[in-house]
Protein backbone atom coordinates (compact mmCIF):
# COMPACT_ATOMS: atom_id res chain seq x y z
CA UNK A 1 0.00 0.00 0.00
CA UNK A 2 2.71 2.33 0.62
CA UNK A 3 4.58 2.28 -2.50
CA UNK A 4 0.61 2.76 -4.58
CA UNK A 5 0.16 5.53 -2.05
CA UNK A 6 3.70 6.88 -2.97
CA UNK A 7 2.86 6.70 -6.92
CA UNK A 8 -0.77 8.22 -6.22
CA UNK A 9 1.47 11.33 -4.79
CA UNK A 10 3.31 11.39 -7.93
CA UNK A 11 0.53 11.39 -9.97
CA UNK A 12 0.95 8.25 -11.88
CA UNK A 13 -2.65 7.32 -11.82
CA UNK A 14 -5.08 9.74 -13.80
CA UNK A 15 -8.15 8.86 -12.43
CA UNK A 16 -10.19 5.40 -10.72
CA UNK A 17 -12.96 4.12 -11.46
CA UNK A 18 -15.40 2.17 -9.59
CA UNK A 19 -17.93 0.72 -12.63
CA UNK A 20 -17.66 0.04 -16.03
CA UNK A 21 -19.67 3.21 -17.32
CA UNK A 22 -17.08 5.20 -15.38
CA UNK A 23 -13.84 3.23 -17.07
CA UNK A 24 -15.67 3.70 -20.41
CA UNK A 25 -16.45 8.02 -20.08
CA UNK A 26 -13.01 8.14 -19.20
CA UNK A 27 -11.74 6.99 -22.38
CA UNK A 28 -14.61 8.86 -24.23
CA UNK A 29 -13.76 11.90 -23.03
CA UNK A 30 -9.81 11.31 -23.31
CA UNK A 31 -8.90 11.05 -19.87
CA UNK A 32 -7.20 8.33 -20.05
CA UNK A 33 -5.26 6.20 -22.86
CA UNK A 34 -4.62 3.09 -21.29
CA UNK A 35 -6.78 1.42 -18.13
CA UNK A 36 -7.29 -1.40 -16.86
CA UNK A 37 -10.66 -2.62 -18.35
CA UNK A 38 -13.23 -5.75 -17.81
CA UNK A 39 -14.54 -6.90 -21.84
CA UNK A 40 -17.91 -5.29 -20.90
CA UNK A 41 -16.37 -1.89 -20.95
CA UNK A 42 -14.01 -3.06 -23.82
CA UNK A 43 -17.36 -3.66 -25.72
CA UNK A 44 -18.96 -0.37 -25.22
CA UNK A 45 -16.09 1.35 -26.32
CA UNK A 46 -15.66 -0.50 -29.52
CA UNK A 47 -19.75 0.09 -29.80
CA UNK A 48 -18.76 3.74 -30.04
CA UNK A 49 -16.05 3.53 -32.23
CA UNK A 50 -13.49 3.91 -30.17
CA UNK A 51 -10.31 2.30 -31.40
CA UNK A 52 -9.01 0.19 -27.90
CA UNK A 53 -7.48 -3.30 -27.94
CA UNK A 54 -6.05 -5.38 -25.36
CA UNK A 55 -2.37 -5.65 -24.52
CA UNK A 56 -0.84 -8.95 -23.93
CA UNK A 57 2.80 -7.70 -22.02
CA UNK A 58 5.75 -10.41 -22.42
CA UNK A 59 6.42 -9.67 -18.89
CA UNK A 60 2.55 -10.87 -17.90
CA UNK A 61 -0.48 -9.17 -16.97
CA UNK A 62 -2.44 -9.31 -13.50
CA UNK A 63 -6.06 -11.79 -14.11
CA UNK A 64 -8.92 -11.69 -12.34
CA UNK A 65 -10.28 -14.86 -10.00
CA UNK A 66 -12.29 -15.76 -8.29
CA UNK A 67 -10.77 -18.11 -5.92
CA UNK A 68 -11.87 -17.74 -2.24
CA UNK A 69 -11.33 -19.11 0.78
CA UNK A 70 -11.40 -19.37 4.46
CA UNK A 71 -8.80 -19.35 7.24
CA UNK A 72 -7.98 -21.90 8.90
CA UNK A 73 -7.96 -20.19 12.37
CA UNK A 74 -12.44 -18.93 12.16
CA UNK A 75 -14.47 -20.57 14.06
CA UNK A 76 -18.43 -20.06 15.16
CA UNK A 77 -20.60 -17.04 13.37
CA UNK A 78 -17.28 -16.23 11.66
CA UNK A 79 -16.99 -19.12 10.09
CA UNK A 80 -20.51 -19.73 8.98
CA UNK A 81 -20.43 -16.24 7.60
CA UNK A 82 -18.42 -16.90 4.88
CA UNK A 83 -20.25 -20.24 4.46
CA UNK A 84 -22.84 -18.58 3.49
CA UNK A 85 -21.31 -16.21 0.86
CA UNK A 86 -19.65 -18.98 -0.98
CA UNK A 87 -22.99 -21.06 -0.79
CA UNK A 88 -24.82 -17.86 -2.23
CA UNK A 89 -22.21 -17.60 -5.03
CA UNK A 90 -22.76 -21.52 -6.18
CA UNK A 91 -26.47 -20.88 -5.80
CA UNK A 92 -27.27 -20.35 -9.83
CA UNK A 93 -28.19 -16.62 -9.08
CA UNK A 94 -24.76 -15.21 -9.28
CA UNK A 95 -23.32 -17.65 -11.96
CA UNK A 96 -26.16 -17.01 -14.15
CA UNK A 97 -25.70 -13.00 -13.65
CA UNK A 98 -22.07 -13.09 -14.44
CA UNK A 99 -22.55 -15.78 -17.45
CA UNK A 100 -24.55 -13.33 -19.17
CA UNK A 101 -21.46 -10.72 -19.08
CA UNK A 102 -19.03 -13.10 -20.70
CA UNK A 103 -18.04 -14.54 -17.50
CA UNK A 104 -18.12 -17.84 -15.39
CA UNK A 105 -18.09 -18.71 -12.11
CA UNK A 106 -16.02 -22.16 -10.57
CA UNK A 107 -17.36 -24.50 -8.63
CA UNK A 108 -15.62 -24.42 -5.08
CA UNK A 109 -14.52 -27.67 -3.76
Amino acid sequence: MDCLINLKRQQHFRAFWSNQDQASSDMVRGRVGIESLWSPAMTDLKKRNIKVRMAAPTEGYRAWYGGMSISRHVKGRTLDAPYDYLNWWVSGWPGAVMARQGYYISAQN
